[in-house]
């Protein structure tokens, strides 16, 4: 995920350069992480589609809240037991981001 946030938006241009252009992709490209299953692929997704409940905050970007997080997971007809664990998985996520995000804020400040 965090390879997404940082590399995503530049990739799909670069893949295209390379091939307009020929050439060879760079190593972090051809060298990507992958997710050791794809049903996790689902998990990513709905963290996308939730980054957009953020608050806006003058301080920096702020954790998804835990509330919108459920009712995500109500939406998608989750039994109670499966919301635990969405809630879980979507906050671990979550919590690389802001770590991500913090980090470069702390650095250019």
């Amino acid at each position: 995920m965090l390879y997404q946030i940082k590399h995503g938006e530049h990739e799909q241009a670069l893949r295209q350069m390379v091939a307009k252009n020929g050439g060879e992709l760079p190593d972090l490209i051809k060298n990507k992480p992958t997710l050791f299953n794809d049903g996790l692929q689902f998990y990513l997704q709905a963290f996308f589609a939730l980054e957009s409940e953020r608050y806006p905050n003058q301080y920096g970007i702020m954790p998804i809240p835990v509330m919108k997080i459920i009712e995500y997971g109500k939406y998608l007809t989750f039994s109670d037991f499966e919301i635990d664990d969405f809630v879980y998985i979507i906050r671990e996520l979550d919590y690389a981001v802001l770590k991500y995000w913090n980090s470069k804020n702390a650095k250019s400040t």
